[in-house]
């Protein structure tokens, strides 16, 4: 994959698996163009509705100034008393702390900075490994999603609810929430956009790229950061797929919005107030570069309804 990738996570529910369709990338074209950014764009995600969504931060407790938060690395929801769920590999900092002093803290508010409250986060359940290894979206095989467990419960946060991804809301909007980085290249804002969701089968190049070869070539000559080749180019087309009944396409049109770095973790998510906000999935990975910021689509992690009743059961 590309070699600054991001990636961003998703919980969702599915009940049947798609069938995978694949095209191949072939010879490279002559020329290769300039292709144009898609948009990461979005709002500020303000008001009790959103209040379940916070960030995930690294901090250390001063003795006389309370918790000071110095970095905001991942998005999360609240779906339990004191409960939330991320992308799996959001734990690792929770395992590998940058300061012997420092914790994992859930911040609630509309900026992770200057939240409203901070909850620690005290342990985590991730999920089972898959069967993909090294030929899916994630190299070590892992699905990418989280339960953490929280010191206390935060106060007045309603937890949101856990949704089913069915096969029929492909082609559906859903809402993206995250404290990543924006339009404005600042992070630990809470910010909203809508995005479609668009393919869960197949390879994961052709399905970002309309499965035109072409239009990967002109991407990959153009946005390729470290010494691209044709056997390397051709390669990432013919490995790398979504997982069949687990790994969703969204984003990625005109005007849509997309995760970005900070928003691993957050959730695609539907609801017009907090009591009816309920999360079918957290994103795991955009395609990004150092030439490009988060452009092209994200891809989100999905469950069959068995596996994350489950789960979260066991969580819960």
């Amino acid at each position: 994959m590309i070699r600054s990738r991001l990636f961003v996570g998703l919980l969702a529910v599915l009940g049947a698996s798609l069938t995978a369709c694949a095209g191949e990338a072939g010879d490279p074209p002559e020329q290769a163009s300039e292709a144009s950014q898609a948009i990461i764009g979005g709002t500020p995600a303000v008001g009790d509705k959103y209040a379940a969504v916070g960030g995930l931060v690294e901090a250390f407790v001063d003795p006389y100034y309370g918790v000071l938060a110095y970095s905001t690395f991942c998005s999360a929801t609240l779906v339990g008393p004191q409960e939330i769920v991320t992308a799996r590999h959001c734990t690792k900092y929770l395992d590998n702390l940058s300061y012997p002093d420092s914790g994992i803290f859930f911040a609630i508010g509309e900026n992770a900075y200057f939240p409203d409250q901070y909850v620690q986060v005290v342990g985590y359940e991730a999920a089972r490994p898959g069967k993909k290894k090294n030929n899916g979206l994630l190299r070590d095989g892992g699905r990418d999603v989280a339960v953490m467990y929280l010191e206390s419960e935060p106060e007045g946060v309603i937890p949101a609810k856990i949704g089913r991804f069915q096969k029929h809301m492909l082609g559906q909007k859903f809402e993206l929430v995250g404290f990543g980085r924006n339009d404005d290249f600042n992070d630990g804002a809470r910010y909203r956009g809508v995005a479609k969701a668009r393919q869960m089968h197949g390879l994961w190049y052709s399905a970002l790229f309309d499965h035109n070869p072409w239009k990967y070539w002109n991407w990959y000559w153009t946005d390729a950061d470290t010494n691209p080749s044709w056997k390397e180019g051709r390669e990432w087309w013919r490995t790398y797929r979504l997982e069949a009944g687990y790994e969703l396409l969204a984003g990625g049109d005109d005007g849509e919005a997309l995760g970005c770095y900070g928003d691993s973790g957050g959730p695609l998510l539907r609801g017009n107030n907090a009591h009816s906000l309920t999360v079918y999935g957290v994103g795991f990975a955009t395609e990004a570069s150092k030439s490009r910021v988060c452009d092209n689509g994200s891809a989100f992690l999905v469950f069959h309804k068995e596996e994350i009743l489950h789960f979260l059961r066991h969580a819960l």
